[in-house]
């Protein structure tokens, strides 16, 4: 039941607050069978998490960049990174704009176990996605965006931060 919002009424439940709920359980959901189908594999769900983000953005991350982008703090990343490249799924290398930076890069290694990933994700999606029309897809995308501009996230159409932003916004733990 969809119910309008009532600022007459403070205790009734509203419509963006039902699309707040959605949106925790939709995204707590993907996550659970993602790592319910990833943890046959012996991955966590921040390890699948780091190569998936780094996967999607196409380049090598600094560290403060990456740690921003998967929403934990630098020292925790370090530790996750340093299991990853025990692993030979990424390297660190020295950043060409700061000498203090470290660049995250995939490696051949990962690349199979992407392709993995990115199966089971998209199987995943398939049976989240089922029976919904391609038209109201566009439209959830678009409103989707426009909370996410909202809140000041960056997407797919915003400008990168520079290397020395991320500096200065988050100083990378190394």
């Amino acid at each position: 039941m969809s119910l309008p919002d009532r600022p007459d009424c403070p205790d009734a439940i509203t419509i963006t607050d039902q699309i707040g709920l959605a949106l925790t359980r939709i995204a707590r959901g993907w996550r659970t069978k993602m790592d319910t189908r990833l943890s046959a594999m012996g991955l966590t769900q921040a390890k699948w998490v780091t190569l998936y983000h780094l996967a999607a953005v196409e380049r090598p991350l600094m560290q403060c960049e990456l740690a921003s982008e998967i929403g934990i703090e630098g020292p925790t990343l370090v530790r996750l990174l340093d299991g990853l490249e025990k692993l030979d799924l990424i390297a660190r290398l020295p950043s060409p704009h700061d000498r203090r930076g470290k660049m995250i890069h995939l490696t051949q290694t990962a690349l199979p176990l992407l392709e993995e990933i990115n199966r089971i994700s998209a199987d995943i999606k398939g049976g989240i996605f089922r029976d919904i029309p391609e038209a109201e897809l566009a439209q959830c995308h678009a409103v989707l965006l426009k909370l996410q501009s909202n809140l000041g996230c960056p997407g797919p159409d915003c400008e990168e931060p520079s290397q020395g932003d991320c500096i200065e916004r988050s100083p990378c733990e190394e």
